[in-house]
């Protein structure tokens, strides 16, 4: 996902390493016709390539969609006929238990996927005043634990605040990327 404003006639790069292209495999922004950018002599076809890393797009934003040429909303890179590149690990979320002076994060991985050995931890944050739709505030992670078999896990973070509101999730890290289980709200006494 590219988060930062993409302006019309600017060009991006995005790299999927989750996607393997196939003989069949197309790109483009959906909604533009990857022709025109109206005013310039630039023809802003989307193309892709196959790497080691992953499948590499290259996308001009060329629609124009509003008078001032800005667009406040996610546009979609729409790609087709393309092959899972891995076979993901599942992962998942247990329980948060007040242990002493910190809390005891408790987690499942499910398989291993693709790989013979993964790392497994847990991200955590405060949400104390913040409500579903504005949590931006940075996780703070456990030390990585490498599993080389399915099975439980758990971390101990450092004491959270009595009755304060934590988001907490258990992460797997793939050699191809970084995957989470289901993020969980707890209240501890």
């Amino acid at each position: 996902m590219v988060t930062e404003p993409w302006k019309r006639g600017e060009w991006k790069d995005i790299v999927l390493r989750s996607a393997k292209a196939t003989a069949k495999t197309e790109a483009s922004v959906l909604g533009q016709n990857d022709k025109v950018l109206e005013y310039q002599r630039v023809v802003p076809k989307t193309t892709w390539k196959q790497e080691a890393d992953g499948l590499h797009i290259h996308a001009m934003f060329a629609q124009r969609i509003q008078d001032k040429g800005n667009w406040p909303n996610p546009l979609v890179v729409k790609i087709a006929n393309v092959e899972p590149a891995l076979i993901p690990p599942r992962i998942e979320t247990g329980q948060a238990v007040r242990e002493g002076t910190g809390v005891t994060l408790h987690g499942t991985l499910r398989t291993l996927g693709d790989t013979k050995s993964l790392e497994v931890c847990f991200e955590y944050r405060s949400i104390t005043g913040l409500d579903t739709n504005e949590r931006s505030g940075e996780w703070t992670a456990t030390p990585y634990q490498r599993m080389d078999a399915p099975g439980a896990f758990s971390a101990t973070a450092p004491a959270w605040a009595a009755g304060e509101p934590y988001e907490f999730r258990a992460a797997v890290k793939h050699p191809a990327l970084t995957m989470y289980g289901e993020a969980k709200t707890v209240r501890l006494p």
